[in-house]
């Protein structure tokens, strides 16, 4: 087949969640973290903050950091952790689980909050008086703030503080119930934890830059262990979703783990994010491959790849050195770690176009990954197949009129390899888990 007709797999977080690899979905992973960094990560934690002096950044703090910003929250995000938790207390049958209690509670909490931001609000009413007794500029003057009441500048009470330091807290544990889990999900959220400390780069906050290379690189140990115990699992047996990648396919992976090249190998693998076996020099924006990656354990990788190019005596950023895992961090605006990513990219829009037919599975198609989405935008009109057990829902409708321009009322239900989808304008909806579709016959069709 030639090069230039391969057929194009698209890969995405829900690939990875296939049953037999089961890596945690994002708004999963800092929980997972935190108990991997007190267990097998242990040493490994230890040994990272030893190196970065007056670092600050716990688990815990960073719990405590997230409780006392709920006053700063929009109320779209304040409703959207109400939705969540209820979403998940209203799945417990039974009335007298405490987990069930717990959720009525942040409901009660979270709604009292919301009602009191926005009885905080002026409105049209108090407005258009302070014009009417004032004179043009003193109420321009006046009508500086657009509430009664500083609500950033509000304290949370102590009760409101521990009721969510306790269930936030114990969403931490192994054992947490489900409640616990949907409020972590929002609130505890690794991706935006590392948006927020990947700008300290850019604002020279020497503190967040710090915090970034520490949960960056604790980040990296949870997912090189757990690559790890997945391929040591299936050792001699045939990975789920990825042993089903045609031979003769080309693949993008918006995933971290290897899983891909080992199945395609690196000349048809392209890592639009990066991937764990590579690190960035941050003063030089050097792209650098961990030698013997696979077989060298992670203190090893540690002690003698990072800490040693890691300098940060100095009081201004330009002084240091810092090395950071080659992940990509989840922004609209994709920073350039390295000019290596501008070939990538470049690669990766020129795989899309010359593609006849591309199926893109376990990617959700989210603003986070606008750049992404970009490059797709620009070569609509290709056969799309979108694989996600949720293909076929409002959701991915909705992100498909944003992406490829096509209205929700437009699609046409039908069946592919037996499952439920939608059909419109050369592109299929298909609700299926990855491993649910034999990519062979997809393509052959």
């Amino acid at each position: 087949m030639a090069s230039s007709s391969k057929p194009l797999v698209i890969i995405g977080a829900g690939a990875d969640y296939t049953k037999g690899i089961e890596l945690p979905m994002v708004k999963q992973l800092l929980p997972e973290i935190a108990r991997f960094l007190e267990s097998e990560g242990a040493e490994f934690e230890k040994t990272l903050r030893s190196h970065l002096p007056n670092m600050r950044f716990t688990f815990q703090r960073h719990i405590k950091t997230q409780i006392d910003d709920l006053t700063k929250k929009e109320p779209t995000e304040l409703r959207a952790y109400v939705v969540r938790v209820k979403e998940a207390a209203d799945k417990i049958q039974d009335p007298k689980d405490p987990a069930k209690k717990q959720g009525k509670l942040v409901e009660l909490l979270f709604n009292k909050l919301m009602s009191i931001q926005s009885d905080s609000v002026l409105g049209d009413e108090i407005e258009g008086l302070i014009k009417e007794v004032f004179d043009e500029p003193t109420a321009k003057e006046i009508l500086v703030s657009d509430s009664v009441v500083d609500f950033h500048k509000v304290t949370l009470s102590d009760t409101f503080k521990s009721v969510l330091r306790y269930i936030l807290g114990s969403s931490l544990e192994e054992d947490a119930n489900a409640v616990a889990e949907a409020l972590g999900a929002d609130m505890l959220n690794i991706e935006q934890l590392l948006i927020d400390k990947f700008l300290g780069f850019y604002n020279e906050k020497p503190g967040d830059v710090k915090s970034y290379i520490y949960i960056s690189w604790c980040f990296w140990a949870f997912m090189v262990h757990r690559q790890r115990q997945i391929l040591a699992a299936h050792d001699g047996v045939e990975l789920p979703f990825y042993s089903g990648i045609p031979e003769n396919a080309r693949a993008i992976t918006l995933n971290y783990t290897n899983f891909l090249e080992e199945r395609l190998g690196a000349r048809d693998s392209l890592y639009f994010h990066g991937d764990l076996s590579k690190y960035v020099s941050m003063d030089t924006r050097d792209l650098i491959s961990i030698d013997n990656f696979p077989n060298r354990g992670l203190l090893d990788i540690l002690k003698k790849e990072v800490l040693e190019n890691i300098k940060l005596e100095g009081e201004s950023l330009t002084e240091q050195r810092h090395v950071i895992p080659a992940l990509v961090p989840p922004l609209r605006l994709k920073p350039v770690l390295s000019f290596k990513y501008i070939e990538l990219w470049y690669q990766a829009a020129q795989w899309i176009q010359s593609a006849k037919h591309i199926a893109i599975i376990g990617y959700s198609f989210n603003t986070s990954d606008e750049h992404f989405n970009d490059i797709l935008r620009a070569n609509h009109g290709k056969r799309v197949d979108v694989i996600s057990p949720n293909a076929t829902g409002d959701h991915m409708q909705s992100r498909m009129e944003k992406v490829f321009s096509i209205p929700i009322g437009n699609w046409k239900t039908m069946q592919v390899q037996g499952h439920d989808a939608r059909q419109a304008n050369g592109i299929r909806l298909i609700a299926a888990r990855a491993d649910q579709i034999d990519l062979e016959k997809l393509f052959e069709e």
